[in-house]
C-alpha cells in the first residue's frame, strides 16, 4: 500500500540496450512508448511501490512519474511480448504524467546502474545540481531532528 502523503522518488537508471537480444525494443520504450515501468519485488528493489519514480539515462534525470497504478506480475512477457520472460514477481507500474525538472540535473556521484531515493523538490525544483545531490540532501533531512509542536 503506497502512503499518500509520500513525496519520496526512486529514480533509476534505464539502459538504451534492447531488452531482448536482436530487437530494437528498449528499457527507455518501456517508460516512453508504453508508459509503464518494471522491476523484481524485493532482493534489493522496493517491496512496497513508491509514490514516484524518477528515470535516468544519458547522464541525466530525464522524467519523474506518480505511479498512478501497479500490479504483481510473474511472467512480464504475458503483459507484453516486448518484455522480458521471467519466472519471479516483479511490480508493474502505470506511470502518470510526465515531470521535468526545472533545469537539467546531472547524475553525479552516483554507480552507473544505481537506485537511490530522493525527496521530490529536491529533484524538481532546481535546487540541485545533481541526483547525488539530491540524495544526500534527502539523507540530511530525514537524519536531522524535527522541531516538536508545543
Amino acid at each position: 500500500m503506497q502512503n499518500p502523503r509520500d513525496n519520496m522518488v526512486y529514480v533509476v537508471s534505464l539502459s538504451t540496450q534492447p531488452i531482448n537480444e536482436g530487437e530494437d525494443y528498449s528499457w527507455i520504450d518501456v517508460v516512453e512508448k508504453d508508459g509503464r515501468y518494471f522491476h523484481p519485488v524485493g532482493n534489493r528493489w522496493p517491496v512496497l511501490p513508491p509514490n514516484y519514480i524518477g528515470f535516468r539515462y544519458h547522464g541525466t534525470l530525464q522524467t519523474v512519474h506518480h505511479i498512478d497504478a501497479y500490479e504483481i506480475v510473474g511472467n512480464l512477457a504475458d503483459r507484453n511480448k516486448n518484455w522480458p520472460v521471467t519466472d519471479t514477481d516483479h511490480f508493474v507500474y502505470t506511470l502518470g504524467p510526465t515531470m521535468k525538472p526545472a533545469r537539467p540535473v546531472r547524475t553525479g556521484n552516483i554507480f552507473r546502474n544505481g537506485r537511490v531515493w530522493c525527496a521530490i523538490d529536491t529533484l524538481l525544483s532546481g535546487a540541485c545540481e545533481t541526483i547525488s545531490e539530491a540524495r544526500d540532501q534527502t539523507a540530511k533531512r530525514l537524519n536531522s531532528e524535527l522541531p516538536t509542536a508545543e
